[in-house]
């Protein structure tokens, strides 16, 4: 599933990534439900686009101590904590969430 299945992307260190499908992750980040489209890859870190939330509808900005991105519409805000050099956003899923490949 997905329209990027089969992708082949270039990691950092060079190697190959393949997109093995897409998932939709349902749960909250902070106090606001949260709901984000993923492309899934055998990484161990998730990237998010800046250019597909800009795409969805949001306002983002990051400076020397963290970000956030809003949704023009709702209003709905995220934020994102800078921890080793990388902007993080936290997100707990929701119960029942599986890999795509792996058994629930």
């Amino acid at each position: 599933k997905g329209r990027k299945l089969g992708t082949v992307y270039k990691g950092i260190d060079g190697s190959a990534v393949v997109n093995v499908g897409e998932k939709t992750l349902q749960g909250s980040a902070g106090n606001q439900a949260a709901c984000i489209t993923a492309q899934v890859c055998n990484v161990t870190r998730p990237l998010y686009s800046v250019a597909q939330a800009v795409k969805a509808g949001y306002n983002v900005m990051f400076n020397q101590h963290g970000g956030s991105m809003r949704h023009r519409a709702s209003g709905r805000r995220y934020a994102f904590e800078l921890r080793s050099g990388m902007y993080e956003l936290t997100m707990s899923l929701n119960p029942g969430f599986t890999r795509p490949g792996a058994s629930a």
